[in-house]
């Protein structure tokens, strides 16, 4: 599961509809757009919702304009 935190505290979920925030658990790949970003730093956490044996690679691909 893909929580992108803003350097307010509001929380996006990876492949959230709507306001409910609610893990995706079911697909692997999972987006977060953020399409005004805020200046500050943002935090990024990766949840694991079922790895019956670890550690389980990942990767994450960010576009735009990030310094």
């Amino acid at each position: 599961n893909l929580m992108l935190e803003s350097p307010s505290g509001d929380l996006r979920i990876g492949n959230q509809t709507g306001t409910q925030l609610t893990p995706d658990t079911k697909n692997n790949t999972e987006v977060i757009e953020v399409a005004n970003p805020q200046p500050g730093k943002w935090k990024l956490r990766i949840v694991g919702s079922n790895v019956p044996q670890g550690p389980q690679d990942y990767a994450i691909v960010m576009s735009g304009d990030a310094t």
